[in-house]
């Protein structure tokens, strides 16, 4: 599946009481030899008698299914939750590799520009008709909220209106409305020989300002809104990390 990950494991564990189950998600390039790849699970109720265990093995469409299968047992169901969840919240942070790349990429401009608006992609580029009462092209506006130097402990935000993210290759496209704030940039930057390294870049806090995602399907050549888009409101706060090389 497009997207899906090629190595790896996950662990999910789940305490009640003294006893902690333990499920284990292995990428598998060959599922059952039928030349799709997947996963492989294996569900340990109690860790301290690791030889009661039960597996299975799944393609990555069957595994997202797991949690509306009725055959599937409550630990896939659990397995199934958990990595949806994962790749959900991985989702959402390329909302921050944004920022982080639109603050490098505009670091002078917004001294003058600002905020900077950046166009989203159209629906008549792509010959079809916009859903109705969306734009055909809207917009992403990141706006700098501070004065003086682009820089360490500063605030942004990222606002999205009739935000379309349309993949070719795909009938079911992201719409997206609303927005984020992003609080007390980080950035280390330290120099090394002749160089300036980045080590570590950051927000103390990246709040949900009623981020809407919502789905556009095709039909013919007009654009649709799938019903009940998902709403995102919290917060978070993100630090990467890498030690310099010499």
């Amino acid at each position: 599946e497009e997207d899906a990950p090629t190595s790896g494991e996950v662990w999910v564990r789940s305490s009640i009481g003294d006893t902690t189950s333990r499920i284990i998600i292995t990428y598998n390039p060959n599922v059952e030899e039928t030349g799709f790849d997947g996963v492989d699970l294996v569900y340990t109720p109690n860790e301290s008698d690791p030889g009661d265990s039960e597996s299975s093995s799944y393609n990555w469409e069957e595994f997202e299914e797991l949690l509306e299968n009725p055959k599937a047992s409550e630990w896939e169901q659990k397995a199934s939750f958990a990595f949806n969840i994962l790749i959900f919240i991985y989702d959402q942070m390329e909302h921050v590799i944004s920022a982080f790349e639109l603050i490098d990429d505009n670091e002078s401009r917004l001294l003058s520009v600002n905020p900077i608006t950046e166009y989203c992609d159209a629906f008549s580029a792509a010959d079809l008709t916009a859903p109705e009462g969306v734009d055909d092209q809207g917009t992403a506006e990141f706006d700098w909220e501070e004065s003086g130097e682009v820089g360490p402990g500063d605030n942004f935000s990222l606002f999205f209106t009739d935000c379309w993210q349309n993949d070719p290759a795909d009938d079911m496209d992201d719409l997206l409305q609303g927005g984020l704030d992003f609080t007390g940039y980080i950035e280390n930057i330290v120099p090394i020989g002749d160089d300036e390294v980045l080590t570590s870049i950051g927000f103390e806090e990246v709040e949900f300002m009623d981020l809407v995602l919502g789905e556009t399907y095709t039909d013919g050549d007009a654009c649709f809104l799938e019903d009940n888009p998902t709403t995102i409101t919290g917060t978070f706060g993100i630090y990467f990390y890498a030690e310099p090389e010499e």
